[in-house]
């Protein structure tokens, strides 16, 4: 059974971040490399991960039903070979390593003070599964704020406004 996950680490979301220019690099998931399967550039995904170890196909993929723009990017977790789950995530860091972005390498530098975070998913996540999005603001190597959006139920729209960052 496919379930859509969305992992989401560093200030990734190319939903972006409010402010007077979209600040991530290729937020628009427009830009994709292409090895034996297709990789959004300037990101680590779960592809290599799930080929390899898992013996299943990309988990991560380009497609063409975005919200705007001509791709969106479609995460799922997939069955292995040996029945084991390979979930689906997407990083803004080369080595996402366990599931506390604050203490992750890498992100995307930011020098600006955000003022919110929208975005736009669409899912169909099935009872009881979950996913999420996480965020994390850094400055000196200190954790400022994670942020962490449950996602549970058919929806299309992400949007974080001012006074959800307003402990930064």
């Amino acid at each position: 059974m496919n379930k859509i996950y969305l992992l989401l680490g560093a200030a990734l979301l190319s939903y972006g971040i409010n402010a007077q220019t979209n600040a991530i690099p290729n937020g628009n998931f427009e830009s994709w490399t292409t090895i034996n399967h297709d990789e959004l550039t300037g990101y680590s995904s779960s592809n290599l991960q799930s080929i390899i170890k898992y013996n299943t196909a990309a988990n991560c993929t380009k497609v063409a039903d975005p919200f705007h723009g001509t791709y969106a990017i479609k995460l799922q977790t997939t069955l292995g070979s040996a029945g084991d789950t390979a979930m689906g995530y997407l990083a803004a860091t080369p080595n996402p390593n366990g599931n506390n972005p604050c203490v992750w390498q890498g992100g995307i530098p930011y020098n600006q003070m955000p003022t919110g975070i929208k975005g736009y998913y669409k899912s169909n996540i099935a009872s009881p599964d979950s996913a999420c999005i996480l965020v994390a603001f850094r400055s000196g190597g200190s954790c400022l704020v994670k942020l962490v959006e449950r996602l549970f139920h058919i929806a299309r729209v992400l949007a974080k406004g001012p006074a959800d960052t307003d402990r930064l």
